[in-house]
């Protein structure tokens, strides 16, 4: 929902001369409802507990996680399922490591 990091996404897409991607700052639970079937592809890049940021920065561990995290990312999840079309390709990331986040 970061309408800075979406600027900097769209640049990167139009630089690539993508023509077919779509660039939001909606809330991505709701995608599912507004525009089912909508998409030949889907990425999600959920928020998740940075665990793969401790190269990064060493306390990156230490830190809780986000309440409510692993209901976003299958609010995330299902409603990005719902987007996509009969046969479509749906890529869920994020930059963590644990099972109970990846392993949805």
């Amino acid at each position: 929902l970061d309408k800075t990091r979406a600027a900097e996404l769209r640049g990167n897409v139009l630089r690539a001369g993508l023509l077919n991607a779509v660039v939001s700052c909606l809330d991505g639970r709701d995608l599912g409802d507004l525009l089912p079937e909508r998409f030949d592809g889907v990425l999600v890049d959920a928020p998740c507990s940075c665990e793969g940021n401790v190269r990064k920065d060493p306390f990156a561990l230490l830190q809780a996680p986000e309440k409510g995290l692993l209901q976003t990312q299958m609010a995330l999840l299902k409603s990005s399922w719902q987007a996509l079309r009969p046969g479509g390709c749906l890529v869920y990331s994020t930059c963590t490591f644990d099972p109970t986040e990846n392993e949805l």
